[in-house]
């Protein structure tokens, strides 16, 4: 029974994708509602619900609260192999790019994951860089950088303004930085849900990145995306010896 349900579910999904390509639906058209497709697929409407919630996690579909599910516009690659700052991203995505430092202070006592990725000694202090980032106007990443105060003790936020972080670092001598990329699942939060116009536990994907002087962690950073927002591309290559 439960493999027949399976095997419905997922032609239900199959046949959401065929309406749409038949009908030659564009990003920002309606589907049929739920009743629509109740009828029209002959199958129940709860399994209709599962098959629509699948391609909004998809990113095929998103709705609309009180006016339907629409056609969802293709998401922006972004290139994990690739070293490219917000700006630099946007402007290969052919957008406008906008940042905004939302908090910028010296802590005294870090959180233990902070520490632990910095590589921090007991009582060693960093810069907090929380940052709003936009493409064409809409809120699209939550940014929060961590770095050693010990090498940054006269850094000045303001200069993020107009510098990225990494014009920054080389003022200070750090030139040649490599580093590593986490993807994690998470939830929002409610400060983060309300930066994204988005409900408190949402799913979000973040990304901590590491990045190093040599030997040297110099950032430790979190930045979160609303799920669907982007997807994430890497490359793989194989080779046989």
């Amino acid at each position: 029974m439960f493999e027949n349900r399976k095997v419905l579910y997922l032609t239900v999904i199959d046949s959401i994708n065929g309406y749409i390509k038949n009908h030659n639906l564009q990003p920002g058209d309606q589907i049929p509602s739920e009743p629509q497709l109740t009828r029209l697929l002959n199958v129940s409407r709860a399994t209709v619900r599962m098959a629509i919630q699948e391609l909004v996690n998809a990113g095929v579909l998103e709705k609309a609260q009180g006016k339907g599910t629409f056609v969802r516009p293709p998401m922006n690659g972004i290139d994990i192999n690739e070293f490219l700052s917000f700006s630099t991203l946007a402007k290969k995505m052919g957008l406008k790019s906008r940042s905004i430092v939302a908090r910028f202070e010296k802590l005294d006592s870090p959180p233990h994951d902070v520490v632990e990725g910095l590589e921090l000694n007991p009582g060693d202090s960093v810069w907090l860089i929380e940052r709003h980032r936009y493409l064409d106007d809409e809120p699209t990443l939550l940014e929060t950088t961590y770095i050693p105060y010990k090498f940054f003790n006269n850094f000045e936020g303001k200069r993020l303004a107009k510098e990225s972080i990494y014009d920054v670092f080389e003022g200070y001598g750090f030139h040649y930085l490599t580093g590593q990329e986490r993807i994690l699942p998470t939830a929002l939060t409610k400060a983060e849900a309300d930066f994204f116009s988005a409900k408190e536990g949402d799913p979000a994907i973040i990304l901590i990145k590491e990045m190093k002087h040599y030997t040297q962690v110099v950032e430790y950073t979190k930045s979160i995306f609303k799920k669907g927002k982007f997807e994430l591309t890497a490359s793989i290559v194989k080779i046989s010896l």
